[in-house]
């Protein structure tokens, strides 16, 4: 059975962590930290491994899941000439160390450690730079999920950012939104039956054709009287540009 060393401790490798446990065909033996910290109590039951540990094991698939500016430290001392992959959306697996089978294992999903992931829904996106290695990679990641694609560094750059309007953006509002109920002593709650029906519909509806609002009415007197209210000058500019946005949107497309 092919060995799995997961290197992170944050929510990606925190739920990578919990589905490899329930793999058939790989052994999940551990994660380490490369910040040191036995996070061991989150992991339950997976072993922390030491630093010592981790290079020992010469017969692994290793996952770097940390943040992007950090992959490359976390991964400069694994050991040489096995398969390393890392997940994130918008760097190459060149940034890898050379002296390693290197490749991607990108999950496109939002994470955090206390929600439950249906990870059997999640896209994968599987990169490897010897092409040998990609059946192995393609059977880790069926583990996970049945859907997966093979990607290049440029198509990943692209959905990374199509993920970043689809989820961070959309959640920032979201933010700004219960902000904006707070000052008016409302409880953001009565805005969720809105937010689930706004996702709802672009399950059946184009994202522009289900667009509804003053911006697509070109109503100008409530965008005005919109931002009059907004005290926020940062928060104001948002509101102007989305407004310019779903405007000159709904020309192009």
């Amino acid at each position: 059975m092919q060995k799995i060393i997961i290197i992170g401790s944050g929510n990606v490798a925190f739920h990578l962590a919990k589905q490899f446990l329930n793999a058939t065909d790989f052994d999940l033996i551990g994660y380490h930290s490369p910040h040191g910290i036995n996070k061991s109590s989150d992991f339950y039951p997976t072993c922390y491994l030491s630093s010592q540990d981790v290079f020992n094991e010469t017969d692994c698939v290793f996952i770097v899941a940390v943040n992007d500016d950090q992959v490359a430290l976390a991964a400069k001392d694994l050991p040489a000439s096995k398969l390393v992959v890392h997940t994130s959306g918008s760097l190459p697996w060149q940034v890898l160390p050379d002296s390693m089978r290197r490749g991607v294992l990108y999950p496109l999903q939002t994470f955090s450690k206390n929600r439950v992931v249906q990870f059997d829904q999640v896209p994968l996106f599987v990169e490897t730079e010897f092409s040998e290695d990609l059946p192995l990679l393609k059977s880790l990641a069926k583990e996970l999920s049945p859907i997966q694609y093979e990607s290049t560094f440029e198509l990943r750059q692209h959905l990374h950012v199509a993920a970043v309007f689809s989820c961070n953006f959309v959640n920032h509002c979201y933010a700004i939104a219960q902000k904006l109920c707070k000052e008016q002593s409302l409880p953001f709650d009565i805005l969720r039956p809105l937010i689930e029906e706004t996702a709802e519909k672009i399950k059946t509806l184009d994202p522009v054709q289900a667009q509804t609002g003053p911006a697509i009415r070109h109503d100008q007197k409530t965008i005005d009287r919109h931002l009059s209210l907004i005290d926020n000058p940062q928060w104001q500019l948002i509101y102007q540009e989305m407004s310019d946005s779903i405007q000159s949107l709904k020309f192009k497309v």
